[in-house]
Parts: structure tokens; C-alpha cells; sequence
């Protein structure tokens, strides 16, 4: 299937419009045969002891990247801004890669070396990246931690994700915030019971 070719059935607009994003971020991927690892822009990611959520409602004085450890890969994304992703690899290996985001749908805006399509391009959550590339945009306007990632299992399972902390202030304050409470601090009980290693 050629995914360039897909048009929408309805089509709400583009979720940036026609101009220029807010900001633009590259995103590498490829794998390090040494080692086994996929990763994005050269890092692999391993789940943080702490989730990022509870990073984020935890931090009393806002939450930065440096917050975060590199395995985390942990980007923070500002609230209501047009975020562009090109996603390309490196690994030669020509395995077509579907990269799912959590959180939110996204304009694929351009497939490979195709022209770009900011009239009536796809809408998806899930797109089929390659070494070629492909460009994805969306808004931020629906803050939380969500993350990036290889739907191949084994290839997530070996660090080809990322997470984007997106309008964290957010998620502490206002309509959208996220209360700890009691229960919240209860869910985990057996989880905080468990040896280091396996959590």
C-alpha cells in the first residue's frame, strides 16, 4: 500500500494550516548492530523507575529536560504550538517502521521525496516511516507525557521510542490537571513492593 496516496473521507483542516510549524524537530532512527539497540537520534530509550507523570505532578518548580535521564529521551513540547516531526532512518535495512504516537492524531504531511501535502493529507496516529522519511504535524492541545514509539515489539522492546512531555505546566494546573490523591497514591501498593530489578 502507498500510504502518499491516501486522502481523508472528511477532512477537518490541516491541524497547523498552511504555514511554517512552530517548531521543528528531526528525529533519527536506526539500530546499533553491536549492540541490538534501535534508537531515536542515537539513544536508546529504557522506561524510567519513576514514570514520567509522576515526575512531571511531583516537580514543584516546573518540570525541565534535564529532569529527565537519557535513557528516559524524555523532549519537552510547548502548549498549543505546531510541532513538525521528520522522521527518517538510518539503518538501512529498508524495513518499513510504523511509529505510532500516544495522545493525539497527526497530519502526515509528506512521505519520502513526495511533495508536500498541506490541502487534504492524511490524518493518522499510525504512520510507515522508512530511511526515506516521513513529516508528520500536529498541535499541542492535549498536555500530558505521551509517548513515540516502533509498533515492531522487539524493536520498542530494544529502545526505538521517546516521550514528549508536552505543556507539562499544564498538567499540573487548570481544567486539565492531574490530582494525586489517596487513591491515586494507592493503585500501586504490590508495584512499590517489589524488588528494584523488577520494577
Amino acid at each position: 500500500m502507498d500510504e502518499s496516496k491516501l486522502i481523508p473521507l472528511e477532512y477537518p483542516g490541516a491541524a497547523c494550516g498552511s504555514k511554517p510549524a512552530d517548531l521543528v524537530l528531526d528525529l533519527t532512527f536506526g539500530l546499533n548492530r553491536a549492540t541490538g539497540d534501535w534508537m531515536i537520534n542515537g539513544i536508546p530509550y529504557k522506561s524510567p523507575n519513576i514514570p514520567t507523570l509522576l515526575k512531571i505532578l511531583a516537580d514543584k518548580d516546573g518540570v525541565t529536560e534535564s529532569d529527565f535521564t537519557q535513557p528516559e529521551h524524555t523532549v519537552i513540547l510547548p502548549k498549543n504550538k505546531c510541532i513538525e516531526f521528520n522522521i527518517k532512518g538510518n539503518s538501512g535495512l529498508g524495513i518499513v517502521h510504523p511509529i505510532h504516537l500516544h495522545g493525539h492524531t497527526f497530519d502526515v504531511v509528506q512521505f519520502g521525496n513526495n511533495p508536500p501535502n498541506y490541502v487534504n493529507p492524511p490524518r493518522r496516529d499510525v504512520v510507515g516511516a522508512t530511511d526515506a522519511g516521513v513529516r508528520i504535524q500536529f498541535k499541542t492541545d492535549n498536555p500530558g507525557p505521551w509517548f513515540l514509539h516502533c509498533h515492531i515489539d522487539w524493536h520498542l522492546e530494544e529502545g526505538f521510542a521517546m516521550v514528549f512531555a508536552e505543556a507539562p505546566e499544564a498538567v499540573k494546573e487548570g481544567p486539565k490537571s492531574v490530582p494525586v490523591n489517596k487513591q491515586w497514591k494507592g493503585l500501586c501498593e504490590k508495584y512499590s513492593q517489589l524488588p528494584a530489578g523488577f520494577q
